[in-house]
């Protein structure tokens, strides 16, 4: 059994890692993206799959066109049974779609219908919600459209943040992977059509998401903290114009009413911010513009945040 696997960062990299050791294949090949010139120095990147499949001596494919006549070389060349795509960031051409036996199987990090799209793990968090999922899924023309295979529920605990939310969406996925694959490759599988009218959709994360808005409540503004964390993490903007990420913080009721949002009413020892709804943030960690991650207390012995501070 030939495998195909198409995908990039590291929750693409766990998944192939599974599957490398299931025993399931007698061969793997790898298409990622091509590399990338990163840092203050230009130096190459590569994506976490082709770093996993350079040290596990997995032949690597780059394509920069799928809908490059020379891909569809590779797919003869290669001649996969089944193509696995896993957070590979573009959408497969028909022919691609078409080529493998027992079709493109695509790992996504929701429970279908809900959350397609390419983010699906921070917004679960950001809208508050308390599970989420895998669902294995043939892929067809659309956007995380095709038939439904298999399902695993992910429950998301109140301390979860999106780093920690992507490894055991990852992990469970990766599971859910190999225990389904047997199924299609047998003819057992069922395949089950989304209800489309139930679609939600998880747009990629912009900068203007990223910016905290003081006028929420704080346990809304702490679900985008936490639905960020700790890549590329919520932003937090002063009237001087500082800006400042925020790590982590906890959300809780105002004592005393006070309708300033954005104002620090606390900087010794901890920091706390007005928020909507007569909440109150306490934050944790966070990382000036230009500087290290640090604790709220270094923060403010190094009047990082003080008393003066107003945030917008």
């Amino acid at each position: 059994m030939k495998l195909l696997f198409m995908g990039n960062p590291a929750f693409s990299a766990k998944i192939l890692d599974k599957l490398t050791t299931s025993g399931l294949f007698d061969s793997i090949i790898v298409v990622t993206s091509p590399d990338s010139m990163k840092g203050r120095g230009y130096k190459t990147s590569f994506s976490e799959v082709k770093k996993y499949a350079v040290a596990n001596e997995l032949p690597v494919f780059q394509p920069v066109n799928l809908k490059a006549e020379n891909f569809k070389d590779t797919l003869e060349e290669t001649a996969p049974d089944v193509i696995v795509v896993a957070s590979f960031g573009m959408l497969l051409p028909s022919y691609v779609i078409d080529y493998p036996k027992y079709g493109c199987i695509n790992v996504h990090a929701s429970l279908l219908p809900e959350y397609r799209g390419a983010a699906p793990i921070n917004r679960v968090i950001m809208d508050g919600r308390s599970e989420t999922g895998v669902t294995i899924m043939r892929m067809d023309n659309g956007l995380d459209t095709g038939d439904m295979i298999s399902k695993v529920i992910v429950e998301i605990l109140p301390g979860d943040n999106y780093s920690t939310l992507h490894d055991k969406v990852a992990d469970a996925g990766a599971q859910l992977l190999v225990d389904t694959l047997p199924d299609i490759f047998g003819g057992s599988a069922v395949y089950e059509k989304q209800n489309h009218n139930l679609h939600t959709y998880a747009r990629k994360i912009s900068e203007a998401d990223r910016v905290i808005d003081w006028t929420e409540s704080a346990y809304t503004i702490n679900c985008k903290i936490r639905g960020l964390a700790n890549e590329p993490c919520a932003l937090a903007k002063t009237e001087g114009g500082s800006e400042f990420k925020i790590y982590s913080a906890e959300p809780g009721e105002l004592e005393a009413p006070d309708s300033e949002c954005g104002k620090v009413i606390q900087a010794k020892k901890i920091i706390r911010i007005v928020c909507g709804d007569n909440t109150v943030l306490t934050v944790k960690e966070l990382q000036p513009a230009g500087g290290k991650r640090m604790l709220a207390s270094d923060a403010i012995n190094g009047r990082k945040i003080t008393l003066d501070t107003k945030f917008i």
